[in-house]
């Protein structure tokens, strides 16, 4: 590129200069960051920095001094996260099962390239204290989230399909296909989990619906319903009636159950799971779970459908905690 063409970059130039290369801490004296321009073939004299300092500042990106004379540095005035703030958001993202491990990582990588942090191996190292934790299977949520908040911001219907995991690890959709058409009202993360929660107008209740099950998400060109319904919700404890599962000892648990109940199961474990068949309608798979009251009730609350069958130390909790359940209701 030519020197006068170099010369029209020079306002991008300074602004990355500025932000790559200064902080509250490190600053560039006029000298020093005249230097850094000479490297992009770019000329510029004490004054015109002046007022390129002013137009930036005027853009948003505040340019601040420090220190007097020749000691006097300039750098770009932008808040970063702390160390401890960015840690605290990549657990989150780490943890969150609505997301899948590939963007999990992508979102690691940004979430460090905003601070040009210097602690990024450290950082992205503690993904291998949760790499095993099971992530999300469905690798369009961040298209299905973007059209349900833009459905929520735009007062719009949308329709969708639904599905679940069949025994054979296999999406199946629910309704035969059919797709669903619901007024969005607002998402809900919970467990781990996102959920949708909307305005049936068929059925005339909301109802709730979980955001990685859904697919083909589309906007309407009609509006909402249900205003009156959502607002009579106490949104503080929807939640907490409607979702929700684990302290104890962790240990490898065989359970049985019938293969309409694959998809609960899967949903619980993850995809990774081995599931072996014992009969044309049930099945066996073993699991690693930490063994407290509540996978213990949580396995009760699934009724017929799935039980422990070993070890035989899970048993006897599974029975001890069934029987205190039924002495509550004597």
């Amino acid at each position: 590129m030519s020197k006068k063409a170099n010369q029209k970059l020079k306002l991008l130039y300074l602004y990355r200069i500025m932000k790559e290369q200064t902080d509250e801490s490190n600053g560039l004296s006029i000298p020093m960051i005249q230097e850094e321009l000479k490297k992009y073939n770019v000329m510029a004299n004490r004054q015109v920095l002046y007022e390129d300092f002013k137009a930036l500042t005027e853009f948003g990106s505040e340019i601040k001094k420090y220190g007097n004379g020749s000691k006097t540095r300039y750098y770009m005035a932008e808040e970063k996260f702390k160390s401890a703030e960015l840690k605290l958001l990549i657990d989150a993202v780490q943890a969150s099962k609505f997301l899948t491990k590939r963007k999990t990582d992508d979102l690691i990588r940004k979430l460090n390239r905003i601070n040009n942090s210097t602690e990024d191996e450290s950082l992205l190292n503690r993904q291998v204290y949760v790499a095993g934790r099971i992530k999300n299977m469905n690798n369009s949520i961040y298209d299905t989230i973007d059209v349900l908040h833009e459905a929520i911001y735009s007062n719009k219907m949308v329709t969708f399909q639904y599905f679940s995991w069949n025994v054979k690890k296999e999406m199946e959709l629910r309704h035969d296909g059919a797709y669903y058409e619901v007024s969005p009202w607002a998402l809900f993360w919970d467990s781990d989990k996102y959920y949708l929660v909307a305005y049936d107008f068929k059925d005339r209740i909301i109802k709730h619906y979980r955001v990685d099950k859904m697919l083909n998400v589309s906007l309407t060109d009609k509006k909402r319903k249900g205003v009156t319904a959502f607002e009579k919700l106490d949104k503080s404890t929807y939640t907490q009636m409607h979702f929700s599962m684990f302290g104890g000892e962790k240990e490898t648990v065989t359970l049985e159950c019938s293969n309409d109940m694959a998809n609960v199961i899967i949903d619980r474990f993850g995809m990774d799971i081995d599931i072996k068949p014992v009969s044309d309608d049930k099945f066996r798979v073993d699991v690693e779970v930490i063994m407290s009251d509540k996978f213990l009730s949580w396995v009760i609350s699934l009724g017929e459908g799935c039980k422990v069958v070993g070890p035989d130390e899970a048993v006897k909790k599974v029975k001890v905690v069934g029987n205190r359940i039924n002495s509550e209701y004597e």
